[in-house]
């Protein structure tokens, strides 16, 4: 933020590619890792928040919070998370909060558009019907 305020702009693309070879080098804990890719959200660098959040969000134990902020980045890069592994979690963070779920879908949070899935659209309507 110091030097997007200077609009130094080289210098801050230099800053955080500093503090993602940093990050991706330690091994952080699901809530260290949580922050970083709020930091990285924040600084538009989905892809990196993404890469680092992949290995909590597969676990069993994965917090709510985190899966829920994950699902709302990741579905904008196709290539780290593919079609079959979204739906899965989906399906996880249903499990771990229904009414959560179905505020997933619309504004402010994922497009109405993932719907024209069918798996998806099912599993919505059958979840999301009865919860207003």
């Amino acid at each position: 933020d110091f030097y997007y305020e200077r609009e130094d702009f080289k210098m801050r693309e230099k800053s955080l590619k500093q503090i993602k070879k940093f990050v991706f080098k330690t091994k952080l804990n699901e809530e260290e890792t949580f922050k970083m890719a709020q930091y990285f959200m924040f600084q538009m660098r989905l892809n990196w928040a993404i890469k680092i959040m992949l290995p909590f969000v597969a676990q069993d134990n994965v917090g709510e919070d985190f899966i829920f902020s994950f699902l709302k980045i990741a579905i904008y890069d196709k290539k780290q998370v593919k079609e079959k592994a979204f739906k899965n979690y989906l399906t996880k963070a249903k499990g771990i909060n229904e009414k959560r779920y179905c505020e997933l879908f619309g504004k402010p949070n994922m497009s109405f558009q993932l719907l024209e899935d069918y798996d998806i659209k099912i599993e919505y309507c059958e979840t999301c019907n009865s919860n207003p």
